[in-house]
């Protein structure tokens, strides 16, 4: 296999630091057999910010996808899809680092090209729409978020089915919502339905499966149930050492 598909691999099953190490491996061959300006490095920058966004190194990963989306731009086009995703990465990784304005500009690019190029039912688009529901929560703006991740969830499951990962971030991110506007009930069943969903798609010791664990135990806290709390916080916290380090 090529180190960039070990990289692509290693991130699914978790293993960001080993991830980390494949796609710069990648990008220094490709560097040296293809040169700066190849549509593969711009690919294996594109795979690096992912995986430094994963590991909380939001500069470094705002550097390769900015790297990424310059090449694609020169390349491809203004209009390519693949200029959509670094645009969409790019949406993330501000969101991320609290530049919610920038965030919901950069995915407002991405969801238009997708549209233009992929159509209203495809899984990109859903991607954009969840993007663009947790851009409009951070900003306070609890309806439309709500309303964008309906959507999401409406694609995603028609196809991706009711047990796959992006059923469950969708799930996560409408608990997120429904808690903030309150309905805190609501927001326990999604989040339950999302952390089930991980624990069986990716299993116990996943990241993911880490985040949504801790979501349910601040949830827990919240509506008083301290006992519970304590047992979804210690899960999320062992994962979160052993994947990322004291």
């Amino acid at each position: 296999k090529s180190y960039n598909n070990l990289g692509v691999e290693q991130r699914c099953m978790g293993n960001l630091q080993q991830a980390k190490e494949y796609h710069e491996r990648a990008l220094d061959k490709r560097l040296r057999k293809l040169g700066p300006e190849h549509i593969k490095v711009a690919d294996s920058y594109n795979n690096l910010g992912v995986v430094q966004c994963d590991m909380g190194n939001l500069q470094q990963a705002k550097e390769y996808h900015e790297r990424a989306l310059d090449i694609r731009l020169r390349k491809l086009g203004p209009e390519h899809i693949m200029v959509a995703d670094s645009y969409n990465n790019l949406g993330i990784v501000q969101c991320d680092m609290g530049n919610v304005q920038q965030a919901k500009e950069y995915h407002e690019r991405a969801l238009d090209i997708r549209l233009k190029k992929l159509g209203t039912g495809h899984i990109k688009v859903a991607d954009s729409y969840n993007n663009l529901g947790a851009v409009q929560c951070d900003m306070g703006n609890l309806q439309q978020a709500k309303e964008y991740h309906e959507r999401a969830q409406d694609t995603r499951l028609k196809i991706l089915g009711t047990e796959h990962i992006d059923v469950a971030i969708t799930y996560n991110n409408l608990g997120v919502v429904q808690r903030g506007i309150g309905n805190l009930q609501q927001a326990k069943e999604r989040y339950e339905r999302a952390l089930y969903i991980a624990l069986k798609t990716l299993g116990p010791e996943h990241f993911i499966a880490a985040t949504m664990s801790s979501n349910l135990g601040v949830l827990q806290s919240e509506i008083g149930n301290q006992q519970q709390a304590k047992k979804f916080y210690k899960p999320a916290l062992d994962i979160g050492l052993k994947k990322l380090g004291p």
